[in-house]
């Protein structure tokens, strides 16, 4: 685990690297190794199919929802639904889903809430480690002092990119990215994303689907 400086200086906007699908598997834990397929096969063998077949650019990562069926849930975005009980034997059809086709040998729900996931893979870097788990204590604070508590999925996630910029949040379904968030953004955060349903400008890092450049562009309209 690394623990190096926290970076206060560089300019968020412009910060996520492009990608325009996410696949979140649910672990039901948050105890990963420092890269996430390592001992366990099934994440190993997606891992691997994804990055060699899959279109465009793809995010993978795991977050701690607990998983159904015998399998591992799969959480996609943008289509907004999660795959229930998936093994290594279908892992072709999901490849099949990641191309644009339906396939209906899955099964499959609609994400009926929005989806937030706090970065705090602590055995990959410790800024993410420490920073992560009082960021989604204080979200989950604030989001049941404004009566929405039931209206999130709130989960930590495996490293997503950039510990630099610690805490960091990604809301979906819209897929906008939060850095060095405190406990104090909690409650202007909450409001921001259910409330104004605008990003907060001050933490945006970015958004899935818009490339760096465009990131910079985007936040002058905020």
């Amino acid at each position: 685990m690394t623990h190096e400086p926290l970076d206060m200086e560089t300019p968020l906007p412009g910060t996520v690297k492009f990608y325009d699908q996410h696949v979140v598997i649910c672990t039901g834990h948050h105890q990963w190794a420092p890269k996430i397929e390592a001992g366990d096969p099934f994440i190993a063998a997606l891992t691997k199919a994804i990055k060699a077949e899959a279109p465009g650019f793809a995010k993978i990562t795991a977050c701690d929802a607990p998983s159904s069926d015998g399998g591992y849930d799969v959480m996609l975005f943008p289509a907004n639904k999660k795959f229930i009980g998936l093994t290594e034997a279908d892992i072709p059809a999901f490849l099949r889903v990641l191309h644009g086709e339906t396939d209906g040998a899955l099964k499959w729900v609609s994400l009926e809430k929005p989806v937030w996931l706090v970065c705090g893979h602590a055995s990959r870097d410790g800024r993410c480690g420490e920073r992560g788990p009082v960021v989604q204590a204080a979200l989950d604070s604030a989001l049941t002092a404004a009566g929405l508590r039931d209206a999130v999925d709130l989960y930590t996630s495996s490293h997503v990119g950039q510990h630099r910029f610690a805490g960091n949040l990604i809301c979906y379904p819209v897929g906008n990215w939060y850095g060095r968030v405190t406990p104090a953004d909690a409650p202007e955060i909450v409001s921001a994303e259910l409330v104004a349903k605008k990003p907060l400008a001050r933490l945006w890092r970015g958004r899935m689907g818009t490339p760096p450049s465009a990131q910079i562009s985007l936040i002058e309209t905020f």
